[in-house]
Formats: structure tokens, C-alpha cells, sequence
């Protein structure tokens, strides 16, 4: 079955988590039309919700902290999901 299916659910939580820590996310997801095993999807979710929650919590700085550092207010998270021949690579990058 394609990602989407588990990924839909991620926008909202990020967006949850960045306003409990006032930080400001953009998220972006890619890859949502790669297909793996319905119980492989099922094991990845909870993993990959403790990894985003772990990018914003201390992988984003605070607002003022970034533009103190010339970085813009707005950090950036992206979970993206991709095949390397036999196999499927999630990856979350902030």
C-alpha cells in the first residue's frame, strides 16, 4: 500500500508539536506514492512519530534563536520516503 496512508496522519502532529514548544515547522512530505507491505506501514508509525517529535523537540531551535544564528524564523521538516532497489528508505531531515 502507498505511505500516504500512514504520513497523512504526521502534518497534524507536527503542527500540534511546534505550537506546544512555540516553534515554527514547515513540513513537507515526499515520496507518498511508495509502496511497502501493509505490515511493514504498521510497524514504521509509531517510530517515525518519536523521530519527528525528537526533530522538533531538539533538532529546531526556538524563533529568535535561529534569526540570532542568520537562520529564518521558520525551521524546516521533511519526511520523505524513496526506494533503493529492493529496499525503502524513510527519512526525516530537519
Amino acid at each position: 500500500v502507498p505511505v500516504w496512508q500512514v504520513f497523512d496522519r504526521f502534518p497534524r502532529l507536527v503542527r500540534d508539536a511546534a505550537r506546544s514548544t512555540g516553534k515554527e515547522v514547515g513540513f513537507v512530505i515526499a515520496g507518498k506514492d511508495i509502496e511497502l507491505d501493509r505490515s511493514m506501514l504498521d510497524e514504521i508509525g509509531d517510530p517515525i512519530v518519536h523521530l519527528l517529535r525528537n526533530a522538533i523537540d531538539h533538532g529546531i531551535e526556538p524563533p529568535a534563536e535561529r534569526v540570532a544564528r542568520g537562520k529564518p524564523p521558520a525551521g524546516q521538516l521533511t519526511l520523505s520516503a524513496a526506494r533503493d532497489r529492493s529496499a525503502a528508505v524513510i527519512r526525516v531531515a530537519d
